[in-house]
């Protein structure tokens, strides 16, 4: 986090109950301001609708984060914090970056309030470091020189971030029908202008799934594994 709360309150500290800094601990702050983000969304979240769920005034909470910007760059942190990473090396390290990449999937579509922001706006606060450490190292373990683990982790990152943020519309709110809209309206698309994709057509909902994010996130890594039997450092 760069520098975006002057608090030292620790974890697991009293909820707020006061408008004054000794009572609101950052760790009430992000956890409310989270649920707040996952119910409300981006464009429905404000500093005063988490200053009353925590029965503060909105000062309290300025007092804590300079402004909205960092505010989010923490509860984004807080999120992904909960993104399980591997705590050996028992495992290769394509089976270890895949498991990175379905767990940070789960905790997207966990906190989808968290998905606009980190489009949006760079965060680089310690769990994202230690995300990206964990990263970096894995793909070393797996014999690619620095350049391929900038670019690798960086295609990776960008496939789970991008995957995300198709699916989320597609399956929540007022879009989680747009796969059986899409269907109906794919099944008069003409067999004799478009053969293939007529033919594929009443396959499409499955570009949606756990099956294609796994397919997806295999593939890439295979790709990564290429570039390290070819020693390739670009």
């Amino acid at each position: 986090m760069r520098d975006s709360t002057r608090s030292t309150s620790q974890e697991g500290s009293a909820p707020a109950t006061s408008t004054g800094r000794g009572r609101l601990a950052d760790t009430d702050i992000t956890h409310l301001a989270l649920e707040l983000l996952d119910e409300e969304g981006l464009d429905g979240f404000t500093m005063r609708k988490l200053a009353s769920r925590l029965g503060v005034t909105p000062m309290a909470v300025y007092s804590h984060y300079r402004n909205k910007e960092a505010l989010l760059e923490a509860v984004v942190d807080r999120a992904v914090g909960e993104v399980e990473l591997p705590r050996d090396e028992e495992d290769d390290w394509q089976t270890s970056l895949e498991a990175i990449g379905h767990s940070m999937r789960a905790i997207l579509l966990r906190h989808p309030g968290i998905v606009p922001v980190m489009l949006n706006q760079p965060t680089t606060g310690p769990h994202q470091l230690r995300l990206a450490d964990t990263g970096y190292a894995v793909l070393r373990r797996g014999g690619l020189g620095n350049t391929v683990v900038l670019r690798a982790f960086g295609a990776f990152v960008a496939y789970v971030m991008g995957f995300v943020a198709l699916e989320i519309p597609r399956t929540e709110g007022p879009g989680a029908d747009s796969i059986q809209r899409l269907q109906v309206a794919l099944r008069g698309v003409s067999i004799e202008d478009y053969p293939v994709f007529a033919q594929l057509a009443p396959r499409m909902a499955e570009l949606v799934s756990d099956d294609q994010f796994a397919y997806g996130i295999h593939a890439l890594v295979s790709g990564m594994d290429t570039d390290r039997s070819r020693g390739t450092d670009l």
